[in-house]
């Protein structure tokens, strides 16, 4: 699967590219349902997808072409035990919405 664009959502809820070019509704296509990601703190939301999207994660669906991720938030924060020797280590929840944006607006 190939690298992901991320988009930005600005107030009014419309895309954006991180150019700041504005997404016609009509060429930007939601891509399934909203989900949630895990992700160690310190780790960006960016490179998390970048990963998952080299390894065709069942996550992210086939058509995709693009994403938003929420902004962090101290209130999604929570601490895991992340091996057998009980390390504690902190971890933030994003809500993703993956999108087809048509080759004509890239």
């Amino acid at each position: 699967m190939e690298k992901l664009e991320r988009l930005i959502q600005g107030r009014a809820g419309r895309l954006y590219q991180t150019n700041g070019t504005e997404l016609h509704r009509g060429r930007s296509i939601p891509i399934g349902k909203i989900c949630t990601l895990v992700v160690q703190n310190n780790t960006s939301i960016s490179i998390a997808i970048d990963e998952m999207a080299t390894r065709d994660s069942v996550l992210i669906p086939v058509e995709a072409t693009a994403y938003i991720a929420s902004d962090f938030s101290g209130d999604t924060q929570h601490v895991r035990r992340s091996n057998l020797k009980g390390e504690e280590k902190m971890y933030s929840v994003y809500a993703l919405q993956f999108y087809y944006v048509s080759p004509s607006d890239y």
